[in-house]
C-alpha cells in the first residue's frame, strides 16, 4: 500500500484516506514510459459501489508527502470487484494509463505512406493520435528524360503518356516543357479514357475527358521546365488512361518541346503521339515525362479508436521538419502505441503522459 496522504479522483469525485476514508489503499502504482498500471482498495462499507458501475472512467491518483499533492498521470478504470478482507467489504479497482490503451488499438489495415507526401512526424503523431486522417496532395510521376519531341503546326501536335491510374483523384498534371523561337497559341493538357488501339489507331470513344488550358506558348522559357495545369475540378480515375499535351501553333522554327526518356522506365506504359494528319505512334520503348497530382486519404487505420491530443511542450527541430516520406509504413495489426514510438524514433523525441489525459 502507498503511504503518506493519498487521494484518486474519479469522474470529478474525489476518495482519499484522511478525510473521507474510502480509499483505503494503492496496492501498487508501477510506471513506466510504455504502461502505467494500478490496483486501487475502496472501502464499500455502505455499498455505494456495489450498485457504480466505475469501468471505463478515468481516474488520476495523487499523493502527498509533505509538499503537497502531486498527480500522476491518467488512468482508466478497467475492472471493478467487490471483495470482503477481514470482515470488511471493499472494491477493488484495476486501471490503465494511456500507454496500455494505445497498445489495444490495432490498425484496421496496412498504411504505405506515399514518398511525395510532405507531412512531417509531428503532423503524423497528431494525426495518429487524433484518429482523423487528413487528407494529402501528393504525386505519381515518370522524371526521367533524355530527348525532346517537337510540336508545331503540319508535324507532331500531341505527345504524351498511356498509363493506368488506379482509384485516384487526379487534381493536376505537369509535363516537362520548353519553346524554340518565338511560338505562340494555347497549349492545352488533356486526361481521358485510354481508347482502344487498333491497327495504330485509337478507335471508339472516350466516357470521360478532362481538358485545361496551361496558357500560350510564348510564356515558356526557352529553358526546359516543369509546368502543370490544374483542372477546375478534380476527377477520380480508375481507368487506363491517355495523359498528353496538345499544341497546334508556330512551326518549325517556333515550336514547343516536350521532355521523354529514350529508354523503358514504367512498365506497363508508354509514349503516344500525333501527327497533324490524324496519324498516332505509340512507342512502348518509350516513356514521356509526366506528373500528376492526387488525393490521398491520410492515416485512415486507427478511425476506429478513441481520439486523444498531442501536446508539443518542447521538442526538437526535426519534430516540425522531418518527413519520413515512404519509410513509413504501419502493418496491420499493429498497436497505435508501436507506431508512436516508431515515428519518435525518427527524431529521437519522448514522449508522456500527465494528469489532464493529454
Amino acid at each position: 500500500m502507498a503511504y503518506g496522504n493519498t487521494k484518486i479522483v474519479i469522474n470529478s469525485l474525489t476518495y482519499d484516506n484522511h478525510s473521507n476514508n474510502i480509499l483505503v489503499g494503492v496496492r501498487k502504482h508501477p510506471e513506466t514510459e510504455d504502461s502505467q498500471t494500478a490496483e486501487v482498495v475502496l472501502a464499500n462499507a455502505d455499498r455505494r459501489f456495489t450498485d457504480l458501475n466505475l469501468r471505463g472512467l478515468t481516474a488520476v491518483i495523487s499523493y502527498d508527502f509533505g509538499s503537497g499533492y502531486t498527480a500522476t498521470p491518467t488512468l482508466t478504470v478497467i475492472t471493478q470487484d467487490d471483495i470482503t478482507s477481514n470482515g470488511q467489504y471493499q472494491t477493488v479497482l484495476t486501471l490503465v494509463g494511456l500507454p496500455d490503451l494505445l497498445a489495444e488499438d490495432k490498425a484496421s489495415k496496412e498504411y504505405i505512406h506515399n514518398l511525395t507526401d510532405t507531412k512531417t512526424v509531428k503532423d503524423l503523431l497528431t494525426e495518429v493520435l487524433d484518429t482523423t486522417a487528413v487528407a494529402s496532395t501528393v504525386t505519381a510521376e515518370q522524371t526521367s528524360r533524355a530527348s525532346d519531341f517537337d510540336m508545331y503546326f503540319g508535324s507532331i501536335i500531341i505527345v504524351g503518356q498511356t498509363l493506368h491510374i488506379p482509384n485516384r483523384t487526379v487534381s493536376s498534371l505537369q509535363f516537362y516543357l520548353k519553346k524554340t523561337g518565338s511560338p505562340t497559341g494555347n497549349i492545352t493538357f488533356f486526361m481521358r479514357q485510354a481508347a482502344l488501339i487498333k491497327e495504330g489507331v485509337p478507335v471508339g470513344g472516350s466516357e470521360w475527358l478532362e481538358t485545361k488550358v496551361l496558357g500560350d506558348a510564348s510564356t515558356l522559357s526557352t529553358s526546359s521546365a516543369w509546368k502543370e495545369a490544374t483542372f477546375d475540378t478534380p476527377r477520380l480515375v480508375s481507368d487506363d488512361v491517355h495523359i498528353y499535351v496538345e499544341y497546334q501553333g508556330g512551326d518549325s522554327s517556333n515550336y514547343v518541346s516536350i521532355g521523354y526518356s529514350s529508354s523503358n522506365v514504367k512498365d506497363g506504359e508508354h509514349l503516344g503521339l500525333r501527327y497533324a494528319t490524324g496519324e498516332w505512334n505509340f512507342f512502348s520503348d518509350l516513356d514521356c515525362g509526366y506528373k500528376y497530382s492526387y488525393s490521398e486519404a491520410g492515416v485512415d487505420v486507427f478511425t476506429h479508436t478513441t481520439s486523444y491530443t498531442a501536446v508539443f511542450d518542447s521538442e526538437s527541430s526535426l519534430m516540425d521538419t522531418y518527413q519520413p516520406r515512404d519509410s513509413f509504413k504501419i502493418e496491420e495489426g499493429e498497436s497505435r502505441l508501436d507506431v508512436v514510438n516508431k515515428l519518435l524514433d525518427y527524431v529521437s523525441d519522448l514522449k508522456r503522459f500527465e494528469s489532464d489525459d493529454q
